[in-house]
């Protein structure tokens, strides 16, 4: 399959936008990658807060989120904003950014 001549701009050089990029323009169905990104995601907060040793529980009173909801994220059930993980990561007391790196 020819790739579409598709001009296309990264603006940051995040591995995630790359993937992102490459995906779309071989043709890959956008809506699987983007489950298993949210999958990737959520398991990458886990560990996170697992390796902070911190509760779902704690997070939830933190965020303002519920137990079940911080859950469904871990999960990939649920897609989830750029705020909401800033707080979630703020909560873990770590970064968003080391959750997306991870």
């Amino acid at each position: 399959m020819n790739k579409p001549a598709i001009p296309c701009v990264v603006l940051a050089s995040s591995p995630v936008q790359w993937l992102w990029t490459d995906f779309y323009l071989s043709g890959v169905n956008m809506q699987n990658v983007e489950v298993q990104y949210y999958k990737k995601l959520g398991a990458a907060i886990r560990s996170a807060r697992k390796k902070q040793k911190i509760s779902l529980k704690d997070v939830a009173a933190q965020t303002g989120v519920t137990f079940q909801q911080l859950q469904k994220y871990e999960c990939g059930e649920n897609r989830i904003t750029v705020f909401r993980l800033i707080q979630i990561a703020k909560a873990i007391g770590i970064k968003a950014t080391d959750i997306i790196n991870n």
